[in-house]
């Protein structure tokens, strides 16, 4: 289910890099070039990554190091602390879980508390996205010995993880969700990052790597980590520069992932593009758990 949320229009908000506010933009068709604030600085100088519960946000960040919380609603901030520093990505079980990504660990917080186990696994030494299904069972993107570039599962109530028979990722992984609706596993990888319509997303069903659901062009420069909306009928994603000519919002140089796109899911379709500062870590409210 939807968690109930202060903001009854659907919004995508971000950190703005260059000030450590919070900013947002309503979510709609026309995208949009004109942010609005969402809070004073909080005092981050650079995230990797935000998730949502209802109105609480989980924000990776770099100063202070660990994981910024902060209620949209209460206007209440806190920190959850990391003993490895900055997440490299952050994602929130259905059982309100919260999961902090490192090169080659994933901690876990149980709901309400700040005191983690974690989560090891041979086969990853450099981890770029985290999912978590409805199930609890958890994936990381990334890199491992051999030249291994994939995802791995930690099955939930297990300490181990094994690999994925998925198919063989070109150029970069970069991201990683699972659409709640039916637990399809959707991967992202970075075809050259080299310029041009690229980035690319495969959508696999159950079991994994043996049914390919979708394969797409994101069309888009260099993608980032993405997130669903509420409904996993919308994704957003980090773009270098955006190229389609098809967007309103009017077209400028979106430098290190400074404008973030959106797509209908899971078509890709009605490209739209949010730009405004320096979005740096980004999620949307309402939302649906796990995300």
């Amino acid at each position: 289910a939807v968690a109930r949320s202060a903001f009854q229009t659907p919004i995508l908000i971000a950190l703005d890099g260059s000030t450590g506010r919070l900013e947002y933009w309503p979510l709609h068709r026309g995208g949009s070039a004109h942010a609005r604030w969402l809070s004073e600085s909080l005092g981050i100088t650079y995230s990797t990554g935000m998730v949502a519960d209802g109105d609480q946000l989980y924000i990776a960040s770099d100063n202070p190091k660990g994981i910024v919380t902060y209620n949209v609603d209460t206007k209440l901030k806190g920190i959850i602390a990391d003993p490895y520093g900055e997440p490299l990505d952050l994602a929130i079980g259905k059982d309100a879980a919260l999961y902090s990504l490192h090169s080659n660990t994933v901690l876990v917080y149980p709901a309400g508390s700040s005191q983690a186990y974690q989560l090891s696994c041979q086969y990853m030494t450099l981890g770029e996205a985290i999912a978590v299904d409805n199930e609890s069972d958890v994936f990381v993107n990334g890199y491992g010995p051999g030249q291994f570039e994939g995802v791995v599962e930690y099955p939930v109530g297990s300490t181990g993880c094994t690999k994925l028979p998925l198919k063989t990722e070109i150029g970069y992984a970069t991201g990683l969700g699972v659409d709640p609706n039916n637990d399809n596993l959707v991967v992202v990888d970075n075809v050259y990052c080299a310029g041009g319509r690229e980035g690319r997303m495969i959508v696999y069903r159950r079991p994994y790597g043996s049914k390919i659901g979708h394969v797409r062009n994101l069309k888009a420069n260099c993608p980032g980590q993405f997130r669903f909306d509420a409904t996993a009928t919308v994704m957003l994603f980090g773009d270098t520069y955006p190229e389609l000519r098809s967007m309103k919002v009017q077209r400028r140089v979106c430098i290190a992932y400074s404008c973030v796109d959106q797509r209908t899911y899971p078509n890709l379709r009605h490209d739209r593009t949010y730009v405004s500062g320096y979005p740096k870590g980004f999620t949307t409210i309402p939302n649906t758990l796990p995300n």
